[in-house]
C-alpha cells in the first residue's frame, strides 16, 4: 500500500495514463492468447476488407473503417466515458449478444465458440455484418456520415415573367 502523498500521486497518474491510452486495466481473458492492445489504421483495413468481401459489401469499407477510426482510434478494449459502450467498435454488450445470436442462427458463426466485443476480429466481422443488414445507423459516426451535402441558396431575386 502507498503511503505517501508523491506516491498516491504517482499512481493516480499512472492509472490516469492507462485509461487514457484506452487500455484495460482489467486482466486478460485466460481463453486463447490476449488480443491486441491496438490496431493500427493498416490492421484495422486488412480485417475490414477481410470482411465487407466475404458479406458482400466491398465499396463499404473505407466507410466501415473511418467509423471504426472515429469511434476506438484501433484500441480493443476501450470503453464510453458513459460505460455503455466496449471495444474497438463501441457495442453496446446487449446488442453485440443479440447480433452474434443472429449470426449464429444463420449458420455464420460456429454455435460452439465464444465471441467478444473486445476482441478485434469479432467485433469488425460482427459490425460488417450489422451493416450488410442495413443496421450502419448503429454507430453515430455513420449518422453523421450520410448526411446529405449542403447545397448553396439561391439567393438572386428572380422576376415574375409576365
Amino acid at each position: 500500500m502507498v503511503k505517501s502523498r508523491s506516491g498516491k500521486r504517482a499512481c493516480a497518474v499512472a492509472a490516469l495514463v492507462v485509461l487514457a491510452a484506452g487500455l484495460s486495466v482489467h486482466a486478460a481473458d485466460p481463453i486463447g492468447p490476449p488480443a491486441p492492445t491496438r490496431l493500427d489504421a493498416g490492421q484495422v483495413r486488412v480485417l475490414v476488407d477481410r470482411f465487407t468481401t466475404e458479406y458482400g459489401i466491398p465499396q463499404h469499407a473505407a466507410a466501415i473503417a473511418r467509423v471504426i477510426r472515429m469511434e476506438s482510434r484501433g484500441f480493443a478494449a476501450v470503453r464510453s466515458k458513459n460505460g455503455r459502450y466496449v471495444g474497438m467498435c463501441q457495442f453496446m454488450p446487449h446488442t453485440f449478444a443479440i447480433n452474434v445470436a443472429a449470426m449464429k442462427k444463420a449458420g455464420l458463426l460456429p454455435d460452439d465458440q465464444a465471441f467478444s466485443p473486445l476482441n478485434p476480429e469479432h467485433a469488425v466481422q460482427v459490425m460488417v455484418w450489422m451493416w450488410s443488414q442495413g443496421l450502419h445507423r448503429q454507430w453515430g459516426p455513420a449518422r453523421r456520415m450520410k448526411i446529405d451535402p449542403v447545397r448553396p441558396i439561391d439567393l438572386t431575386l428572380k422576376t415574375p415573367t409576365p
